[in-house]
């Protein structure tokens, strides 16, 4: 038996088996939770704080996911996980890849490509865990993110522009004023861009990646 006092994000990225809790008082839930292999992975889902339960997985194969938990926020529990996906059918490459300029390997990979706001915390033959940080009037280099993701907020966002290698520029407004930390998006890989912060204060966030995954759109 045990608690999770802390609001948490779930991040879900393989089958999961079918199990139940039992309570405190001795109940039980009723079985479920399946996910089929055939789910639209990653998964991610916002929970609050976890009163005393145990977990009973009643099938063949053990239950595994990630819980990202957040210590020092506010926390309501949304409704549902916000956000949507890019449409990506296709295998996701598990090697970062580089380009060739004057002789010289230069990498298209965002996390390794701008090192100033893009800080890798945890890098794993799985996953990556990297914090974002970008100041006002910086500017990230531009590169791409080579694996599906989950982007984790818990504070909101500040107006910018993306810029794209082909040269076109999208404006980006403020995002999540006024929602309900923690929260958490689904983001497919990401062609060659940047973002530059044009507001007051520091974009920040964080992004799980998910390198040996198949990702469905």
């Amino acid at each position: 038996m045990h608690t999770h006092p802390l609001s948490s994000v779930f991040l879900t990225i393989e089958p999961q088996p079918r199990g139940r809790d039992h309570k405190s008082d001795g109940s039980a839930t009723a079985p479920g939770g399946q996910l089929p292999s055939s789910a639209n992975f990653p998964i991610v889902t916002a929970n609050g704080p976890q009163g005393l339960h145990s977990y009973e997985d009643l099938d063949t194969f053990p239950k595994h996911f990630y819980r990202v938990e957040f210590k020092k926020i506010p926390f309501v529990c949304p409704a549902q996980a916000n956000g949507e996906l890019a449409a990506r059918k296709t295998a996701v490459t598990t090697d970062p890849n580089f380009l060739k300029t004057a002789g010289t390997l230069v990498s298209t990979d965002q996390a390794i490509a701008s090192p100033k706001t893009d800080r890798i915390l945890v890098d794993r033959a799985d996953l990556r865990l990297i914090e974002v940080t970008i100041p006002p009037g910086a500017t990230e280099t531009i590169a791409t993110n080579d694996w599906p993701s989950a982007l984790v907020f818990y504070e909101h966002q500040p107006k910018g522009t993306d810029t794209f290698s082909d040269g076109h520029v999208v404006q980006v407004s403020r995002r999540f004023e006024g929602a309900l930390f923690p929260t958490a998006i689904r983001m497919g890989p990401q062609p060659a861009h940047s973002f530059h912060n044009t507001d007051t204060f520091p974009a920040h966030f964080y992004r799980v990646e998910f390198k040996k995954i198949q990702f469905k759109g």
